[in-house]
């Protein structure tokens, strides 16, 4: 049993995808919401340069844990919804990578998340793998893990990565220790289903989960999946890191987070509640 201490608190519990929930602020004061919420981490897109500083405030304000920082999208006028798959944006797909590491090492994140964007057959595939192996050797130069996962097809059209095969087909043909699986439950369900049996066989390749409804991506406490149970097998499987909510909400974010006291129990042990518990 983990000795009940603030540290073994702080490995555990809910992390916020500030692009999903907190939409309309700024990183920095997305990461102080999140904060004062209860969460004990945070994830987001690589923010603006003249925003840095203050995100790297608002992080050692809150002591917050930064999950990931998700590559920049490219040109979002174009419908560009990531670079990494892209062929002839190898160059924009560099700087993307570099930039998402260069703020990690400055926010002291754990991992970059490579979006692979639009694209189909083998010549989006061997880019997408000359970009990872590119990521993957920046990231390990200041000990980062890169992380990929698929996006379902029917919202996102023409996502080239939208299956959980193509992912470890990359983990496999890199073999590199660096590259692990974004496994968003609710596009793994949308795009292979079978969640628990995935998560329980795919858990050694895991770098980071998330979680929201199915099939709206709303809160994790609605819909068609049972979360509750997801995270006892996920708990069952030893995951000590913070598991991301990653949804819309519907209105305002502080009037969403009832969920978190309903399954906060299936991540945390007793003991934890009083260390992380919502104000």
């Amino acid at each position: 049993h983990d000795p009940p201490n603030l540290q073994g608190a702080k490995q555990r519990g809910f992390a916020a995808d500030l692009d999903l929930l907190w939409p309309d602020r700024t990183v920095a004061d997305g990461i102080r919401a999140a904060a004062a919420a209860g969460f004990t981490g945070v994830e987001f897109g690589a923010v603006i340069p003249a925003e840095l500083d203050a995100t790297l405030a608002a992080v050692a304000e809150t002591e917050m844990q930064v999950l990931a920082i998700t590559t920049a999208p490219g040109v979002v006028s174009k419908d560009e919804i990531g670079l990494a798959a892209v062929a002839g944006r190898e160059g924009a797909a560099s700087l993307a990578i570099d930039q998402a590491i260069a703020q990690a090492v400055t926010l002291e994140a754990q991992a970059v998340h490579v979006t692979a964007g639009r694209g189909d057959g083998d010549p989006a595939f061997e880019t997408w793998i000359g970009n990872l192996e590119y990521a993957c050797a920046q990231a390990t130069l200041h000990g980062l893990r890169v992380l990929i996962g698929p996006q379902n097809r029917r919202d996102t059209p023409g996502a080239f990565v939208h299956s959980l095969e193509q992912c470890t087909r990359a983990i496999e043909e890199l073999g590199h220790p660096a590259l692990r699986l974004m496994f968003d439950c609710y596009e793994v369900s949308r795009c292979n289903g079978d969640l628990t049996g995935h998560l329980e066989d795919l858990m050694p390749l895991i770098g980071q989960i998330r979680i929201a409804g199915v099939p709206d991506r709303g809160t994790p406490d609605r819909g068609e999946v049972n979360f509750a149970y997801v995270l006892r097998v996920i708990e069952g499987l030893e995951w000590t890191a913070p598991v991301s909510a990653s949804y819309r909400p519907r209105g305002r974010t502080d009037h969403s987070l009832a969920w978190m006291r309903s399954l906060r129990p299936a991540v945390i042990r007793p003991w934890q509640l009083a260390a992380c518990a919502a104000p």
